[in-house]
Order: structure tokens, then sequence, then C-alpha cells
């Protein structure tokens, strides 16, 4: 579970996991032992707490074995208790991963998905958030950008991905403003280091085929063009290749059955009394 991955670096930010399900303890109880979860599953067999949180999933009939379950999602408490942050998604088939949410609030940052790539501007290191996930996980991508002393880069530079929905947007931090003497101008620019941040939802089962090679590995390919400058000289524009590959595993349909109740206990009559 990924959650269980991951578990070392919240705690590191001292952070505590728990999940809570409609599931009965004994089948939360299989599940952890079978999968090795060391983190508390909560059982809200009534959907008493999901319902108070207004996360109960309303389109699921009672008649399904699924009727109870809540609107897949996360909530982020502090110490009193008070949510910080909640990541749920529209559609129930996407979820948002514990990698992700490491990297978006908490900055974290992964090892390196390939090897640095280094001109005489910058040292450019991609990462993701996770190495492995499942269909409908959200995962961060990451270029983490050394810009060498002296010179800055012109903002934006562009993160060229292939045209996908399935790729978000880059989040730009905001650049700092260098006023240039010569020009009279304000230019806005990036210097020192740069992290730039996007979101990958990795595809689901029904189109793996096309997004991954035989091993079931989806690559990302992409290109990160700026131009650098210092205080006398803008050089020409240059491009850097950039990959990210995620090993795409399949779900996980295992579930446990709840264990039956033990048949009642058989009696038998007292035999009859001597003589009769």
């Amino acid at each position: 579970m990924e959650l269980q991955i991951h578990l070392g670096e919240f705690q590191k930010r001292g952070l505590h996991l728990a999940a809570i399900s409609y599931d009965p303890p004994q089948v939360l109880a299989a599940f952890a032992a079978r999968r090795g979860i060391t983190f508390p599953l909560l059982s809200d067999a009534d959907s008493r707490v999901i319902r108070a949180f207004g996360i109960f999933n309303e389109t699921i009939p009672a008649t399904s074995s699924a009727h109870g379950v809540p609107h897949p999602g996360i909530y982020v408490l502090d110490s009193a208790g008070k949510v910080t942050a909640k990541y749920f998604e529209d559609n129930y088939a996407e979820r948002v991963t514990a990698s992700d949410i490491l990297v978006r609030q908490f900055g974290a940052l992964p090892a390196p998905a390939a090897a640095p790539a280094e001109t005489k501007r910058l040292r450019l290191t991609p990462s993701v958030s996770g190495r492995t996930a499942v269909g409908g996980q959200k995962l961060a991508l990451i270029l983490d950008i050394q810009i060498k002393s002296g010179l800055h880069i012109t903002a934006p530079p562009r993160w060229e991905m292939p045209p996908t929905p399935a790729v978000t947007a880059v989040a730009w931090p905001t650049p700092k403003t260098l006023h240039i003497k010569s020009l009279g101008e304000d230019l806005p620019v990036y210097e020192k280091r740069l992290k730039l941040i996007r979101e990958v939802t990795v595809p689901s089962d029904e189109s793996l085929r096309t997004a991954t090679d035989s091993r079931g590995v989806m690559t990302l390919n992409g290109t990160f063009r700026y131009q650098a400058c210092d205080a006398k000289t803008c050089y020409p524009p240059e491009s850097v290749p950039v990959q990210f590959q995620i090993q795409v595993l399949r779900h996980d349909t295992q579930r446990v059955s709840p264990p039956q109740s033990p048949p009642p206990a058989r009696t038998t009559p007292p035999p009859p009394p001597p003589g009769l």
C-alpha cells in the first residue's frame, strides 16, 4: 500500500497516518496482515464518521456490497486536529498519492529519476514522486534546476511535455525582478535554484496497452527550454531533454470476506432415566 511505503517520510516530518474504512475490524486486520500495514486502520462499519464528514458515496445502491464507502480522499490535520489540507478528486477512479502530497505540501525531493543533465549554464535533475503506481493515481514530476553562479534565466522558461490531459500545467514559482540599467527595464528572472512541479495521472487499466511498454513501464519525455544571461551577456537559448519512467502496477482487487458466524451448537436430548 502506497501510504505504508512512505510512512517513514511522514514520520520524519512529525506526521502520523491513519486510514478509515467501512469494513469491519476483522477484514481490516486480515488486510493489514496480508499487506504489512503498520499504521492504524479504523473501522467505521456503520459509516457514521464517513457521513459526519460529508463524504458518504450516495451513488452506491443499498443492495451493493460497496454501500457505505466514502468518496476517496486524504485529510491533513495539525496537532490540534484542525484540517489544514484535503485532497479529493471528482472522479472516484483517480487518487492523489502520498508521495505527491509529500512533494507538493511538504517540500520532499525524491531520488533522481535519471542522471542529472549539466550544461554550461545549469544543472538539471528530473525526479518523480513515486517510481510505481496503479491506474488513476497522481504523481508529481519534478525538475530541480541549479543555475550556475553569476547567471540567471529569464522567466518563465518552458517545460514542454506531450499534449495530454493526464499532465497538468507547471506550477511556476514567483520570479525575482531584476532591474536592467542599460535598458531601463525590470526583467523577471530566476537565480540560483528553481524547483518546478507538475502532476501526471497514471492511465487506467483500460488504456495501459498504449501508455506502457511490454514491461508495464510508462515513459514520459519532455524538453526544458531556457535562456541564460549574466550581467553583460544573454546567451543563445538552450534545450535540455528530460525523461520520467513509472512502473505501472495492476490494482490489488483481492478482498477478505468477513468471518462467518459459527453454526449454533448442536444439542442432544438427555438419555432416558434407567428402567424406562
